[in-house]
């Protein structure tokens, strides 16, 4: 009969003890990372133009005229630009501050699943471009997009230096004001300082 001492009993047991804690606790965290990655944020706002250009696809007394349908799905396509461009700025600086630890993976997670997703949107707006138009215009419709993008947003860069040149020009104005007040005020006190000088002469 082989016989087991007390010191192995207790080695054989504490390791079933750390290998169960272990189980516990990696089945634990990975069901609360499967909860956490089921509650995730949508990186972007709801997709209005997708939502119109869905609604007026489905339109059926009287149906959406096929011009109408062209122009929601190029506005859908000018806002995929504009999440692209998003990301492109967004994912360099995510990674970094990851790298540094001031980061949480789940804001990673969230960004690659938006980037996901806007894959699969792209896919579907040049399928829908394909049906309404023809393979070309499936080819074209992102870089159409992307110049109407491009345009929207020199136009914007052109409105908001104009409003600032107009702030910065309604600044001088006041300093000029400003100005020529304290040298009036100025001229005024050096008046009455030689009516002073002269009435006491």
């Amino acid at each position: 009969m082989v016989s087991i001492s007390a010191a192995t009993i207790v080695a054989i047991a504490y390791l079933i003890m750390v290998v169960g804690s272990l189980a516990v606790f990696s089945t634990y965290y990975r069901h609360r990372k499967a909860l956490q990655s089921k509650t995730l944020d949508p990186w972007f706002p709801t997709h209005h133009e997708r939502d119109i250009y869905l609604t007026l696809l489905h339109l059926e007394d009287p149906p959406a005229p096929p011009s109408l349908l062209r122009a929601a799905l190029f506005n859908r396509a000018q806002e995929d630009i504009r999440r692209v461009y998003t990301l492109r700025q967004l994912k360099p600086a995510a990674i970094s501050l990851l790298a540094k630890g001031s980061l949480g993976d789940l804001t990673l997670k969230a960004l690659s699943t938006a980037e996901h997703e806007l894959n699969a949107e792209i896919q579907d707006v040049m399928a829908e471009a394909r049906g309404l138009g023809d393979d070309e215009w499936g080819m074209m419709i992102f870089p159409q997009a992307n110049e109407g993008y491009q345009r929207t947003t020199m136009l914007e860069v052109i409105e908001r230096a104009r409003e600032y040149a107009k702030m910065q020009e309604e600044r001088a104005e006041e300093k000029n004001f400003e100005r020529r007040g304290s040298v009036e005020k100025k001229n005024d006190s050096q008046k009455v300082l030689h009516e002073l000088v002269g009435d006491n002469s």
